[in-house]
């Protein structure tokens, strides 16, 4: 979906990861391809840059189990790098990022809305970096290893008493 966006959005796709060389050929062939800067793998200084370059970070998947229930660690860095989001409208992302008021919830399979919400952070620079900023802040405060410890430990414990016996 990703490069089919770029068909109607100003400005450069950067795609980064490993692609088997025959799915890139099958994307290569995509009208828009022109518009996409494939980057590759990245290492962490990278994806650092890459994050300093963008405007909005996509986290738009299929509706499958393992990714509906998930909280992909792209959501995470996305918002700790200050951009703003625009992810699949699954119930647990969509809290996250718009009960962080970090970005924009679209229906996985729709083009249109994914469009819609990418454009409209591009036109809305006040709006997007208020969104950034809400994301870091809620990485600062709420998505930390300092607030899941506790509840992890939390849980180890309920577990001790409780079921462990």
């Amino acid at each position: 979906m990703y490069i089919k966006m770029m068909e109607y959005i100003e400005g450069t796709l950067f795609l980064a990861g490993s692609l088997d060389a025959s799915y890139r050929q099958q994307l290569e062939k995509i009208k828009s391809w022109n518009k996409v800067e494939y980057l590759g793998y990245l290492d962490p200084d990278g994806v650092k840059d890459l994050y300093e370059k963008s405007c909005v970070g996509l986290c738009i998947l299929r509706n499958t189990p393992n990714i509906y229930y998930s909280q992909p660690i792209k959501l995470f860095e996305y918002m700790e790098a200050g951009l703003p989001i625009v992810c699949s409208d699954f119930p647990i992302w969509r809290e996250i990022v718009e009960g962080n008021n970090c970005g924009l919830a679209v229906p996985y399979n729709d083009l249109e809305s994914a469009v819609k919400a990418v454009q409209y952070i591009l036109d809305n620079p006040v709006t997007a970096f208020v969104m950034g900023e809400n994301g870091r802040k809620a990485v600062k405060e709420k998505y930390n290893w300092e607030t899941e410890e506790k509840k992890l430990l939390q849980i180890y414990a309920y577990l001790g008493k409780h079921i462990l016996k």
